[in-house]
């Protein structure tokens, strides 16, 4: 099952007594760019509107509600400006971060496709299911080392052909795993 993944949210901006929001605004003629800290879980945006000669500072939001559930409940990432003049200097302003981390965005609404998966079947988690047609191997634990060093040795010369083609099939299928169990390899303990 799939289901659509928002990629840059239409945000509402609180703006001089007025409300609009990122998109509005951009086509109403303003540049915005934003930057996001790490460390704090913060957004952060700023406007530019080249006709008006102005420049704008909204406050920094705290995204981590809406990053763990945007998809559950109806949450949106909602700014307040907080600064705007037509000369906005950094040292004026009590801010985290400096203007250069931000990054210009586009706030035209985009989604992609999402692939529902579930973490048990990620490779490192995926339990052999009954239904699979598995060989088992039986080794003595004295000689597991050596088969597997054989195995390697075996392959070795085709390994990175192997690898490059599952890499380029991964990316084309999206990155879903790809793998199949043919044998597994037992050994008991004396």
């Amino acid at each position: 099952m799939s289901f659509p993944n928002e990629i840059n949210p239409i945000c509402t901006v609180h703006f001089a007594g007025f409300t609009s929001d990122t998109y509005k605004l951009q086509k109403s003629g303003w540049n915005i760019a934003a930057q996001q800290n790490a460390v704090y879980a913060t957004i952060q945006l700023a406007l530019k509107h080249k006709e008006a000669g102005l420049y704008a500072l909204t406050n920094s939001v705290d995204y981590q509600d809406y990053a763990y559930s945007n998809r559950y409940r109806d949450i949106k990432l909602e700014f307040n400006v907080i600064h705007v003049s037509n000369n906005l200097i950094a040292r004026y302003i009590p801010m985290r971060t400096s203007f250069s981390a931000f990054n210009a965005i586009d706030a035209t609404p985009m989604y992609d496709e999402t692939e529902e998966q579930n973490m048990r079947d990620f490779v490192p988690f995926r339990e052999l299911d009954s239904n699979e047609k598995t060989e088992d191997i039986i080794i003595d634990p004295s000689e597991v080392s050596f088969w597997m060093n054989k195995i390697l040795d075996a392959q070795k010369p085709k390994q990175k052909d192997i690898r490059d083609r599952v890499l380029k099939d991964r990316r084309r299928d999206n990155m879903k795993p790809v793998h199949d169990v043919h044998a597994k390899i037992i050994s008991f303990a004396s």
